[in-house]
């Protein structure tokens, strides 16, 4: 709902997605704290006030992701953290346990969600990089239908989730 006047117009009002199978989004039902990086928008609704002391760990993050983008890069990378609740609601949610998930918006966007009160440390930068690999090379493609290839994109998320870590000794090949 909108008030419009000569000068202005007010959202007064916004529904919630409903009957498509994927909401409600973030901006939806909850009010958002946004800061803007160089590649990246980072939003909070729970956990606000992490929001800006992440944004050049999650613009780092988009640095590698981008090193996979097939294509193009994305323009911006939009990033939420969420709370436990938050990350099994918002668009449509995931479990709880959960540590963060790409969802495909458009057929040229994939919005990524963490759960923040889940993943910390090294785990975070890992994670920011894995999500944002699938935002990067999937760029709004709804992938979880193609089974087949279930491989090849967890697999180059992980890659770049690895990103300057080194491998463990008991994850190597030996004979």
């Amino acid at each position: 709902r909108w008030r419009v006047n000569a000068s202005d117009a007010r959202l007064l009002s916004i529904d919630t997605v409903s009957g498509d199978g994927f909401g409600p989004m973030p901006w939806e039902v909850s009010a958002l704290t946004v800061a803007v990086g160089k590649r990246v928008i980072v939003a909070g609704a729970g956990r606000a006030s992490r929001v800006r002391a992440l944004v050049d760990r999650v613009d780092r993050a988009a640095r590698v992701a981008d090193l996979y983008a097939i294509g193009r890069t994305p323009e911006w990378y939009l990033v939420f953290l969420a709370t436990p609740k938050e990350f099994s609601t918002w668009y449509d949610g995931w479990p709880a346990w959960g540590g963060g998930f790409a969802a495909p918006v458009t057929t040229g966007r994939t919005d990524v969600v963490i759960n923040i009160d889940k993943v910390s440390g090294e785990d975070l930068d890992f994670v920011l990089r894995h999500e944002l690999t699938h935002a990067s090379t999937l760029q709004g493609s709804d992938f979880y239908d193609k089974d087949s290839s279930s491989w090849l994109i967890e697999g180059i998320a992980e890659q770049a989730g690895y990103h300057g870590i080194p491998v463990p000794p008991a994850y190597l090949w030996t004979d």
